[in-house]
This record gives C-alpha cells, structure tokens and sequence, in this order.
C-alpha cells in the first residue's frame, strides 16, 4: 500500500512539474550585414534556469542548417539569453533561428537579409506568421497608397 501511495505521489509530482514547462515565449533575430553578426535575442522566464532553460540554438539559412549549438551552458537568469554568432549572409538570403527548451518545445524566428549596399540590419521578427502578416500588410499598404495617389492625381486633372 505505501508503495501505491508513493508512487501516486510521485506520479503526481512528475506531472504537475511537466506542466509548468513551456517553450520560449519568442525569438527575436537581428543580421548586421556590416559586422557579419546574428543575434538572437531569446525570451525564455522561468523561476529556475539551472533546471529549465534554453538548452540548444539552431540556425537555417535559405533552408540549410549552417549552427546546430548545444554547447550554450543553459540561460543566465530567469528571463531567456541572447544568442550571438558570426554568419556570411548575403541580402535576399532567408535567416530561421530555433530555440529549444529542455524540458517543452522550441520556438522560432524568419528574417531575410536586408538588400542594398551599407544596409546594417534586418527588420526583427518574432515569428513566421508574423513576418507574413508584416509583409502581407506592407503589401496591401503599397497597393492602397498607389492607388490613393492615382486618385488624386486623377482629381488633379
């Protein structure tokens, strides 16, 4: 019976602890084209990051893992790390950073390298979805704004 009562207990413990655990709760990416420099900034709180953290960084350029680090030594605080490492991108090139927590899941970012001489940065994006919102906007933004132009020039006339 104490058998049955321990493990239940324990069983309890386990699981209760699972659910505590949680993937970072976002990536934020920035490339400096001059520097040749990636930084990821991760934010990953936790109450305990000597036993919860982000345990491994991968980072994918236009599709191809170029850094799988498992050797980042965990989080320095509760609130997540930033990650930093030298990396030859080209503009137009598609940069995807993947955070992953050691105890739940993973999290990742999109950028693309920004075009044009002395460009020093990418715009940051937090996510896939949300760059895809972002440039679906700035799209529909573009169309809306031609087209605003277009007609008044038209009632200039």
């Amino acid at each position: 019976m104490i058998k049955k009562i321990t493990f239940t207990l324990l069983a309890i413990f386990m699981f209760s602890s699972m659910s505590f655990a949680h993937m970072p709760q976002f990536v934020a990416v920035n490339y400096n084209s001059l520097t040749s420099i990636l930084t990821a900034e991760i934010g990953h709180t936790t109450t305990n990051p000597n036993v919860h953290f982000v345990y491994k960084i991968d980072v994918i350029v236009n599709g191809r893992k170029v850094v799988s680090d498992d050797t980042i030594g965990g989080q320095p605080n509760g609130n997540g790390r930033t990650y930093t490492t030298r990396l030859n991108a080209k503009a137009g090139d598609v940069i995807e950073v993947i955070a992953y927590c050691n105890r739940k899941g993973q999290k990742n970012a999109t950028i693309a390298v920004a075009q044009g001489a002395g460009k020093a940065t990418t715009a940051v994006m937090e996510d896939k979805t949300r760059m895809d919102a972002i440039e679906k906007k700035m799209t529909e933004s573009s169309s809306a704004t031609q087209k605003s132009q277009t007609q008044k020039k038209k009632k200039m006339w």
